[in-house]
């Protein structure tokens, strides 16, 4: 998408399709797969916000130290992996993918689209759907 903005309202548009979906064909051998990722997803919304808010307040009580040691190791195999993923874009995508900067605004980003699109979803607010015209994407 080229603005966020319509990044944020495509992924609206097609988490709220899946909801969607899955609330019309209901509980079968089918949909169980998609619905427990589902449940899984919306599990870990709450858990990354239960550790942001424990991290805050580690933080404001002056408990919280910065990692030591080994702790790191996770953190530089992370940073690796995203770099090795994109090498074949080049220099340029490894030097981006190496802050994390872009991972952490998508996942900034993606939870609020999901809770959103759950939200709309459970009170049958008007849909909307963006689409780009042609020479805009």
């Amino acid at each position: 998408m080229p603005t966020w903005g319509d990044f944020v309202r495509q992924r609206l548009r097609w988490q709220r399709g899946a909801l969607e979906n899955l609330r019309t064909y209901g509980l079968t051998r089918i949909t169980l797969p998609y619905i427990v990722k589902q449940c899984a997803m919306y599990f870990g919304i709450v858990a990354v916000s239960l550790m942001l808010f424990t991290s805050m307040l580690f933080v404001y009580l002056g408990l919280y130290t910065a990692p030591r040691g080994r702790l790191w190791i996770p953190l530089a195999v992370f940073v690796a992996e995203r770099v090795c993923t994109v090498r074949r874009q080049g220099f340029i995508a490894m030097a981006l993918a190496a802050p994390l900067v872009f991972e952490f605004a998508y996942d900034g980003v993606q939870p609020w689209v999901y809770l959103r699109a759950a939200a709309d979803s459970l009170r049958n607010k008007g849909r909307q759907w963006h689409h780009l015209t042609k020479g805009e994407g």
